[in-house]
């Protein structure tokens, strides 16, 4: 049978665990994001550079 000492330092453990992978999702759902956004962007000042070029037509 494991102590109480080994028991909480076994949950603490896996709480550590927990929060790595979850840390790990977090940063690839910022990431995701953050390309998104720039992709976003970049179709944005594509739109505004065709209207400008047509504007210029």
């Amino acid at each position: 049978m494991m102590s109480r000492a080994a028991i909480h330092e076994h949950r603490i453990t896996k709480s550590q665990q927990r929060l790595r992978r979850d840390l790990i999702e977090l940063a690839a759902i910022i990431d995701e994001a953050r390309d998104s956004r720039e992709a976003a962007r970049a179709i944005l000042d594509a739109g505004y550079r065709r209207e400008s070029a047509d504007a210029d037509d």
